[in-house]
């Protein structure tokens, strides 16, 4: 500045020149303290996955959590404390064929099974059309006025037209037939026919259909002597007529059905036929017996039984309670034939005890509609 002001006047600026700033050595500039760094982020490396499976990891999460939702779900518990009370009674029941299970009267329905007797028939179809029996259906035999009933269904096909082997210039039909087996209405001798007889079949004319009996009666015990005398005669009766009871009443525990129950002493056998191939007297080597036996007994079903006995005992049954469903023992027991009981195979008086227990009676729609208190854990 004296320098400047030394100049003559005029001249102040014309030999001005620009300077360099001078540097001071060994000193650094100051920088600003206000420099923000730049964010660093980690690198993250995901696995790769083939897309097929993208879709179902997915699902399986979704699935998983679901479970855990539902695992959590508030779940209300009741507990019922139950009462139960013994009961028993015992009272006497009349089982009757052809009744009716009735309370008031004490009555059981019951039936009466039997072992009839059972034969071979042929069936002939006259028509041009195959005919359809069912089971059950009748063949009449109008010489005694009997009746039997097929054991199964069957189907007797239509008759075919044949030449005839006499005369080659005519035709000639050959009659449908089928075998079926049939049992007798009833029990009894006269059910017992010959082979070979002639049978109609219920509810068709005889230009239609007709049947015949194929067999005899089968079922009967035969034994053998080798001399024919009245003692023999009689031993040899004894040993065939027991023989044929005890198969008869077999045959007859064997229809039984899985809950039919046969009372005891109500079976009734009869020898239904007789036959000696020699009369007492008679030169034969050896005298041969057949017989053949019936027998029939009173049942009655176990669900009949029940029914009764929850009717008779409901009276009996506090307010609030009822029968135990599994807790039951029920024991029949049959009086036997006096003067003031029955016992056949038509009609028995059994001593029926009944052994259980009543408990609450619990309705489960209302206690899971009914309000619960709720309980927190400490």
């Amino acid at each position: 500045l004296i320098a400047m002001l030394e100049e003559p006047t005029g001249q102040a600026g014309q030999n001005y020149q620009e300077r360099e700033p001078e540097q001071m050595p060994g000193v650094i500039p100051e920088k600003s303290r206000f420099v923000f760094k730049k964010p660093a982020f980690p690198k993250i490396r995901l696995p790769k996955f083939k897309s097929g499976l993208v879709l179902p990891a997915i699902i399986l999460a979704v699935l998983i959590g679901m479970i855990f939702v539902l695992s959590k779900k508030p779940v209300a518990y009741a507990k019922v404390l139950l009462n139960s009370q013994p009961l028993t009674r015992s009272t006497t029941v009349k089982v009757k064929h052809g009744g009716t299970t009735d309370a008031a009267k004490m009555e059981l329905k019951g039936q009466t099974l039997d072992t009839n007797v059972e034969i071979e028939a042929s069936i002939y179809n006259k028509t041009d059309a195959e005919i359809k029996l069912d089971k059950g259906s009748k063949l009449n035999y109008d010489e005694k006025d009997l009746v039997y009933v097929l054991d199964d269904d069957i189907t007797v096909p239509a008759r075919e037209e044949q030449p005839n082997p006499d005369d080659p210039l005519t035709q000639i039909y050959k009659l449908g037939e089928a075998t079926v087996k049939i049992t007798a209405g009833d029990i009894g001798d006269s059910y017992n026919i010959d082979s070979g007889k002639d049978l109609e079949v219920d509810g068709y004319k005889s230009s239609e259909m007709v049947a015949k009996t194929k067999s005899k009666l089968s079922g009967g015990e035969s034994k053998k002597v080798k001399v024919v005398a009245e003692a023999d005669k009689t031993a040899l009766q004894k040993k065939v007529t027991d023989a044929a009871k005890e198969k008869a009443t077999s045959d007859l525990k064997f229809k039984l059905g899985k809950t039919q129950r046969l009372i005891e002493g109500s079976i009734t056998v009869q020898i239904t036929k007789e036959a000696y191939t020699a009369k007492v007297g008679d030169e034969a080597e050896k005298l041969i017996l057949t017989a053949y036996a019936g027998a029939s007994g009173l049942t009655y079903m176990d669900s009949e039984l029940n029914s009764l006995l929850d009717k008779i005992v409901q009276n009996l049954v506090p307010q609030g309670h009822v029968l135990s469903e599994k807790q039951r023992e029920v024991s029949a027991i049959p009086l036997g034939n006096s003067t003031a009981s029955v016992l056949n195979s038509s009609e028995a008086d059994m001593q029926i005890t009944l052994k259980t227990f009543t408990v609450t009676a619990v309705d489960k729609e209302e206690l899971v509609s009914a309000p619960t208190p709720l309980r927190s854990s400490p």
